[in-house]
């Protein structure tokens, strides 16, 4: 049966090395620090991760040569911490996989921002959302700066950091990048232009610091951002929500908790919210986590006849091939025998660890891991009469091998906002603490062939949200009105 974990990045820990941290709070050779470090991505990934051995992926072997190149020489330019930022940013965002991600512990204190916030309004466009200059009011529209357009800018300045290009529709969530940066930064822009009520203006830019505090509180006004509801079963004039912002990982006590009571709560509640005529299942920002509770969760609204037919379906030519080495052997051991693991994690990790194992021995890279053929499990009678509608944004990792089955079940429609998406590469290895010790990287430990997503593809609702932000009121609104 189809089953992993997609482990969240956040799970994992690490810190600074004292001698480090006392060495690069003042000016350090920040060049040298970004080189090693560089090198040290490069060989971890080289050694540890399954598109460096992947035939299928050429394109990933080619980043992890040409890619260091390039990161290299931005960083043998580095004059301070920004400089050093940016070129492990450059080379790690180019993998393009969502799963290869970069932590960086700050040495500088604050950042710095030019007094406005911008983010995506209508079409894509840069509106300033937040500003405490008087002469640029809100609603303006920014047009590019120093002489580029904002599609340059972003191309230069966002585009090689931030996100996955192979995700176009992401890139809207990082305009903002192009003004706050770290307060030693010296690429900063120095003059801008907008579209006004006025007309278009010319603005300069006036840098000064902010705290941490006071610009995430701007930050989240600028986007719209709303609180989410906790995770949790409710009803909302007559509609059935079930909230499910993180499946956890294997090892958080507490969100496991929550996902149990959530189980307990769906069970309790399943005749009702069987014969309602909408359920909406809210997976809003859910970044992922243990990929088995979203077949527990499905488990408990449709049976695990249903779910294990569509599984069955889906994943009919799926299989694992995890990259062999030292490093995700131990890993796999540590999981097997974490006394806080489930039995079904404890029996996953030992196959892991008896197909790594069995590669190394004889040399090889990749140690395929195939499910035993099992009779065909024909699907029951739809147990969930009325409509259910998953509410999508942001939704990655184990939440899109979630939704992978929950979207091929009869009755159910993609609303709201597109999804995020991943590589076929996935389970993340935790944060692994580079030389500097200024950051640390995670990589994904296995392959999965053969999976009904393609590499980084993601899923587009059949019915787009209205625009503005998803309030309570908003959001019940919309979905009454909904087929």
């Amino acid at each position: 049966m189809r089953w992993f974990i997609a482990l969240l990045i956040g799970a994992s820990t690490w810190a600074s090395t004292p001698a480090v941290a006392a060495a690069t709070a003042t000016r350090g050779p920040w060049a040298q620090l970004a080189l090693g470090d560089l090198r040290a991505v490069h060989d971890l990934i080289r050694d540890n991760h399954p598109g460096a051995v992947d035939p299928q992926n050429p394109t990933f072997r080619h980043w992890l040569e040409t890619g260091l190149a390039q990161s290299e020489t931005e960083a043998a330019a580095a004059e301070n911490y920004a400089d050093y930022r940016r070129s492990l940013r450059r080379y790690v965002n180019g993998f393009r996989d969502i799963h290869v991600a970069l932590d960086v512990v700050s040495t500088t204190g604050q950042g710095v921002w030019p007094g406005f916030i911008v983010a995506a309004g209508d079409k894509d466009a840069a509106t300033v959302r937040v500003s405490e200059e008087k002469a640029l009011p809100v609603g303006s529209e920014l047009l590019g700066c120093d002489g580029q357009t904002l599609d340059q800018l972003l191309a230069g300045r966002v585009d090689p950091y931030f996100y996955n290009n192979d995700i176009p529709h992401w890139r809207r969530d990082f305009y903002n990048r192009l003004f706050y940066l770290p307060r030693t930064d010296t690429k900063r822009l120095s003059s801008c232009r907008f579209k006004t009520a006025a007309g278009v203006v010319a603005r300069p830019l006036e840098w000064r610091e902010v705290a941490d505090d006071k610009f995430t509180t701007l930050f989240q006004k600028a986007n719209d951002a709303v609180d989410l509801p906790p995770m949790g079963l409710s009803q909302v004039d007559g509609i059935w929500y079930i909230r499910i912002p993180t499946f956890g990982g294997y090892n958080i006590e507490e969100t496991r908790k929550d996902l149990a009571a959530l189980e307990a709560d769906i069970t309790k509640n399943v005749d009702a919210l069987r014969t309602a005529p909408k359920i909406v299942i809210d997976v809003r920002d859910n970044n992922g986590g243990d990929s088995s509770w979203g077949n527990r969760i499905a488990y408990a609204l449709w049976g695990k006849g249903m779910i294990d037919s569509i599984v069955q379906t889906v994943s009919s030519k799926e299989y694992t091939e995890f990259r062999a080495s030292p490093a995700n052997l131990a890993h796999y051991r540590a999981m097997a025998a974490d006394p806080g693991a489930n039995p079904q994690v404890k029996e996953y990790a030992t196959a892991a660890v008896s197909a790594m194992a069995d590669a190394l021995s004889h040399g090889q890279a990749l140690a395929p891991v195939k499910e035993p053929i099992q009779a065909t499990i024909v699907a029951p009678a739809n147990t969930v009469h009325g409509k259910v509608y998953v509410l999508t944004r942001g939704c990655g990792s184990a939440c899109l091998d979630f939704l992978d089955v929950v979207l091929h079940t009869p009755g159910v429609v993609q609303v709201g906002l597109p999804t995020l998406a991943d590589a076929v590469y996935m389970e993340s290895s935790g944060l692994v603490s580079l030389p500097s010790g200024l950051a640390a990287v995670a990589y994904p430990t296995k392959v999965i062939r053969d999976r009904v997503r393609k590499h980084n593809e993601w899923y587009e609702p059949k019915i787009r949200w209205s625009g503005g932000p998803m309030t309570e009121q908003a959001l019940s609104e919309w979905i009454k009105s909904l087929p």
